[in-house]
């Protein structure tokens, strides 16, 4: 079969392929003619260049900035000291062998510490298991964040009848502490950051550290609590509240609901 033949055959696909490559180039030269990129990208190309090759800081700068650093480092080493909680000695697993052992020597000792304080103050004392749990931890973590709750509650107790005691002896017709109703402690799981990519990012928030809180209701009178605010302020440590709800009953003192919280370094939590 010649050309002609083909042609002939053929001529009108033949004709269809050639006009779309003419259209197709037509099509091109116009949209590379209007929408042509060439210039912004070597636009831009310089632009990145100018930058690259500015000096923006000089060395004062540098040392202003270095100072800036080293000042919020101190002062953020002051916040920590404040905001965190440190474990007294007893309170801490660390470099001890045994920590179920440890853990149940402790608590006994701190639960009748406690109950012979109040029972000497004559304080009506309803939660004698010091919100721990009825079956001892087995993790060691989570048996050091319940010697953590353990300590937040033995300090708290001892300052509110610390103030109860000095109340009364300047005002004999005080009521002071009356009752401790109930203590909790609720060791916060640490959540992991969920999605990917982006949505994690939006998602993120400041890691603070393990979180242990301790609830506490008691009944007091309005010069104690108040005293008993002021005085978690003061020793070698102060106590964080993270919320309190006093409710007035006539005739009776108030009806307190104290939320405290420690906030552990992650090497502490371990």
């Amino acid at each position: 079969m010649d050309l002609n033949d083909i042609w002939q055959e053929h001529k009108t696909w033949i004709i269809g392929c050639f006009a779309g490559l003419v259209a197709f180039l037509v099509g091109n030269a116009v949209v590379s003619s209007r929408y042509d990129t060439s210039g912004l990208e070597s636009r831009i190309s310089s632009a990145r260049s100018r930058l690259m090759k500015t000096k923006w800081y000089g060395r004062a700068e540098g040392s202003a900035a270095r100072a800036d650093q080293e000042a919020l480092d101190v002062e953020l080493a002051k916040v920590e000291a404040k905001a965190y909680f440190r474990m007294r000695p007893d309170y801490d697993l660390a470099g001890k062998d045994g920590p179920t052992l440890h853990y149940l020597r402790q608590t006994s000792a701190v639960r009748k510490s406690v109950i012979d304080a109040m029972d000497g103050a004559d304080v009506d004392f309803a939660a004698r298991q010091l919100g721990l749990p009825v079956n001892s931890p087995v993790d060691r973590q989570e048996t050091q964040l319940h010697l953590v709750g353990l300590d937040l509650i033995e300090d708290a107790l001892t300052r509110l009848l610390v103030t109860s005691e000095r109340v009364r002896e300047q005002e004999p017709e005080a009521v002071g502490l009356r009752s401790i109703e109930k203590i909790s402690i609720q060791v916060r799981k640490r959540k992991r950051p969920s999605g990917t990519g982006f949505a994690r990012r939006r998602k993120q928030t400041v890691d603070l550290g393990q979180r242990v809180g301790v609830s506490i209701r008691f009944r007091v009178d309005g010069t104690t609590l108040e005293r008993f605010l002021e005085a978690m302020t003061g020793g070698d440590r102060a106590l964080l509240l993270e919320d309190i709800d006093a409710r007035t009953i006539p005739g009776e003192p108030l009806d307190v609901r104290c939320k405290f919280l420690a906030l552990l370094k992650p090497e502490a939590a371990s």
